[in-house]
């Protein structure tokens, strides 16, 4: 609990820090321009989310795509991701990982079979 209490007290100061002129949201450029910030990049590399690209970094915080992230968004998003991973979390993305790799082959194989087979065009094309 005093972890969490520290981790959204950090988020607030560094909402704070990249919002201007006390805006109740953060845009995309405005998350982008502040990764050079030594006190934002220091709070990533702390949390192990500094390996993250920024913009898909950004993309997961930002729930209702509006491309804003309002201060509920950014802490609830950045405590989801801090931290260790659970073991659920890394089957889950295995499985994922698998199903995709298998989609991915399907349509491999469909495109493969659609292309070596002359359609009607080309073969009345080619008398």
């Amino acid at each position: 609990r005093t972890k969490m209490l520290g981790l959204l007290h950090e988020v607030s100061g560094m909402f704070r820090k990249i919002t201007q002129e006390g805006s109740e949201w953060i845009t995309r450029e405005q998350f982008l321009a502040c990764q050079g910030d030594s006190e934002i990049s220091a709070f990533f590399k702390s949390h192990q989310m500094d390996m993250i690209d920024p913009t898909w970094l950004f993309h997961m915080l930002d729930q209702d795509g509006s491309g804003s992230v309002t201060a509920s968004e950014l802490a609830i998003g950045l405590l989801r991701l801090s931290g260790q991973a659970r073991s659920s979390d890394v089957l889950l993305l295995v499985a994922l990982a698998l199903e995709l790799r298998e989609d991915m082959s399907k349509l491999k194989k469909c495109t493969k079979e659609r292309f070596a087979q002359p359609t009607e065009e080309h073969e009345l094309a080619a008398t």
